[in-house]
């Protein structure tokens, strides 16, 4: 591991310490739901999700040796977009929820 993977890991971890502690001051007990009820999870869900996409663009780009490879090179991000689609349409927009849309959209990417 180089210093520089190094540092952009510390650097990383110390942003992900912070970020939930950045904005309006937090008193008493409604304070400490904001920050273990709302910030906590957001931020830790926000990093997660981060890992999640810089992976799936490493596995992406290895598997076709190109750099330059990203979902939309074999249509995932299409088929992604068609499946919510779908699932808004035939649902309706108020009565599809996020998880019914979601898994609409899993399953179009598949």
């Amino acid at each position: 591991m180089t210093l520089r993977s190094i540092g952009l890991t510390l650097g990383a971890l110390v942003l992900l310490a912070i970020c939930p502690f950045i904005g309006p001051g937090l008193d008493g007990d409604q304070g400490s739901f904001i920050l273990w009820q709302l910030r906590v999870p957001r931020t830790l869900m926000g990093a997660m999700v981060g890992a999640t996409l810089g992976l799936a663009g490493a596995v992406y780009q290895t598997l076709f040796s190109n750099p330059l490879a990203t979902p939309s090179t074999v249509g995932t991000t299409a088929g992604a977009a068609l499946g919510a689609l779908v699932a808004i349409i035939v649902l309706g927009p108020t009565s599809s929820g996020l998880p019914v849309v979601a898994g609409a959209a899993f399953l179009g990417a598949v």
